[in-house]
């Protein structure tokens, strides 16, 4: 009768506000909440409604939230430990934000042991506990409907207590079934089966936590695992690069060097021959060839004539190759192009048996050689095609001299 009255009042001057009841006066806009009532304004708080609420004094009527806005609440400070607030993982009861699954991670907390976890943690790696949340915004996070104690039989009851949750939400529970005789007396009404002992309602949750925390545990050692390998790979290629750049180094300093010559032989002294008497006849001391054709008619020698030996001739080893022989080392064969360069020769291969010792006291003495050598050369002012090729030759194998030389005397003050 009350109802019938109500509806026959008719609705209250204003329009009803869709976001939090109110009965405004402006039919544009929510004089309580400041909502506006066109349909892009109903349609972008639609799609951020979800199961969650924050208890507040000031808006108790406003609509759930989805996770992502709680999300973006707790960054903005709006949430904190101590705010109250209830969803899918508190079964819609009010509860403390330190102590909501999937809420309290957010906060920098583990919802069970309360241990400092990360945002991005799945699991408590104090206890295990799961630390996803269920961000589905059709989810209310409700528990199976349950027999309660006066519904049905004692079985019933704790038959539906085991079974948690397998009856549907939205199915009445069974009405008591009415006695088809008289009543029997307590005493002689036949004892309710002893019930299943209950299983525990987190034991596959917990075990669910336990799991997600071991696949953690192996992922991080995994990620050191990852990182060790990768600083392993850049210290082998940094060793395999210097390795390989001292091998170069030997290999071209090797390829200037050569085959070392044999010592050239000294050359031949001047041969001095005594002259015979004056006016002797029938000397027996041979005179050396040239020497009628040289002298004079009807004049005596002075004194002992001397020989000039033959000019020595070039060893095979001191002797240039061809420019165009495959087998001799690239630097001689530059070198053989330059005619000017061909009495250095000898002086050249001795400095490069010098540099094939590859001690400190050789390779000195090669670098002072080569410098000597160069300023002879120089002093020739005979200017070729060549030139340029030979200064390039003599300036390379100085310069792998002496950096071999400051290795080696390196090497020896440590």
């Amino acid at each position: 009768m009350s109802a019938h009255t109500h509806h026959s009042a008719g609705p209250a001057a204003g329009a009803l506000c869709p976001y939090c009841g109110h009965v405004s006066a402006d039919p544009l806009r929510c004089d309580e909440c400041q909502g506006l009532f066109e349909p892009l304004s109903r349609q972008a708080t639609q799609n951020t409604m979800g199961p969650w609420q924050l208890r507040s004094a000031k808006s108790p009527f406003h609509p759930g939230f989805s996770f992502e806005t709680l999300r973006t609440l707790v960054l903005r400070g709006r949430i904190t430990p101590e705010t109250i607030i209830r969803g899918p993982t508190t079964r819609q009861f009010w509860a403390y934000a330190r102590s909501t699954p999937g809420v309290a991670v957010l906060l920098g907390m583990c919802h069970g042991c309360h241990a400092a976890v990360r945002p991005t943690d799945t699991a408590c790696h104090a206890c295990g506990a799961n630390l996803n949340p269920p961000t589905d915004r059709q989810t209310l996070g409700l528990s199976p409907v349950q027999l309660l104690p006066g519904q049905a039989s004692a079985a019933a009851v704790a038959a539906s207590s085991v079974r948690m949750g397998s009856q549907r939400p939205d199915r009445p529970p069974p009405a008591p079934a009415a006695p088809a005789g008289p009543a029997r007396p307590p005493a002689a009404a036949a004892a309710p089966p002893r019930p299943a002992p209950p299983r525990v309602a987190r034991a596959g949750a917990e075990a669910d936590d336990t799991a997600r925390a071991v696949i953690n545990a192996l992922q991080d050692r995994l990620s050191t695992l990852r990182v060790l390998v990768v600083v392993l790979a850049v210290v082998t290629g940094i060793l395999l690069l210097v390795f390989a750049l001292l091998m170069l180094n030997r290999s071209l300093l090797a390829g200037l060097v050569g085959t070392p010559a044999p010592a050239t032989a000294p050359p031949a002294a001047p041969v001095v021959v005594p002259a015979a008497p004056a006016g002797a006849v029938g000397s027996e001391a041979p005179a050396p060839p040239g020497a009628a054709a040289s002298a004079q008619p009807g004049l005596a020698p002075a004194g002992p004539r001397v020989v000039p030996p033959p000019p020595a001739q070039p060893e095979a080893a001191d002797a240039p190759p061809s420019a165009l022989d495959p087998s001799a080392p690239p630097d001689e064969r530059t070198l053989a192009l330059d005619g000017a360069f061909k009495p250095f020769f000898g002086e050249y291969r001795r400095i490069k048996r010098l540099i094939a010792q590859d001690t400190a006291q050789s390779l000195a003495e090669a670098v002072s050689a080569l410098r000597r050598l160069r300023r002879d050369y120089d002093n020739l002012g005979q200017i070729t095609a060549a030139t340029a090729q030979t200064v390039t030759v003599l300036e390379q194998v100085a310069e792998q001299a002496e950096r071999r030389l400051q290795d080696l005397r390196l090497r020896d003050q440590l």
